[in-house]
């Protein structure tokens, strides 16, 4: 059943992200074309080309995604941390078993702030969790990524529990909570901001009350409200926001969060 959940999420977001979406739009324009529906793909094209302006000059990602980034205070106050948990999604798979070394993406500071806390506190338990969360590609996972990376860092890696087996956030959850076992009071977890209510309400619903660290924020607080063209960047924002949104739904209906 976790096999179908996954294949199927992963299927539906190719779909469903926003770039898929204009993909589509400009499919159906064309096809019109094809069928010499002048009209309906002159009204297509209209539409999409006014979607795409308005998305491009206002910051409509970063009203999008915000919210969730603000769910959580960032730099929250730690005292007496017996542990700290980081979800793995950081790690760029691919490129960095071809260079033979760690290499990162977008959400690099789960891994840096993971450092730092390790280092700030040097009782605490550590744990990496995060296998691969490609359909296709199972092979490269990002615990290995992780443990090069902690060691060119200097952290022991005696400390370091790395779960590589999880493919999705509650995936994360359940085996790190199988790898912790009873002793799960104050322990932290680290994310992304915009990824965090998701992965607290995973934790909740597992019976585990951790205490959240969110990191790599993309947006500013308050939103700024400013014109300027980057349409690129609004995409990406929309797309991490309804992939939160949409995966925080199906996580509650199908009773794997809170």
């Amino acid at each position: 059943m976790d096999d179908l959940f996954f294949t199927a999420s992963k299927i539906f977001w190719i779909l469903a992200s926003p770039y898929s979406v204009v993909c589509i739009w400009i499919g159906l324009v064309t096809l019109c074309l094809w069928l010499k529906k002048a009209l309906q793909a002159f009204v297509g094209l209209v539409c999409l080309l006014l979607t795409l302006f308005f998305v491009g000059l206002f910051p409509v990602g970063d009203w999008v995604l915000a919210p969730l980034e603000n769910t959580y205070p960032e730099n929250p106050p730690l005292d007496d941390v017996r542990g700290i948990i980081v979800l793995g999604g950081a790690e760029n798979l691919s490129v960095s078993a071809s260079r033979k070394q760690a290499v990162l993406n977008d959400a690099s500071e789960r891994l840096l702030s993971f450092v730092a806390l390790a280092r700030r506190f040097p009782d605490a338990q550590l744990v990496f969790t995060g296998g691969s969360g490609s359909l296709l590609r199972q092979e490269f996972k990002g615990a290995d990524v992780a443990r090069r990376l902690l060691i060119d860092q200097g952290i022991d890696i005696s400390r370091v529990e790395f779960e590589r087996e999880s493919r999705n956030t509650y995936e994360n959850a359940l085996l790190s909570q199988k790898i912790v076992g009873e002793d799960r009071e104050k322990w932290v977890i680290i994310t992304s901001s915009w990824h965090m209510p998701r992965a607290m309400r995973v934790f909740c619903k597992i019976g585990w009350e951790v205490m959240p660290y969110p990191v790599d924020f993309r947006t500013s607080s308050p939103v700024e409200f400013r014109l300027g063209w980057n349409i690129e960047r609004s995409l990406r924002l929309i797309s991490l926001g309804l992939k939160e949104r949409i995966g925080a739904m199906v996580y509650w209906l199908t009773d794997r969060a809170c």
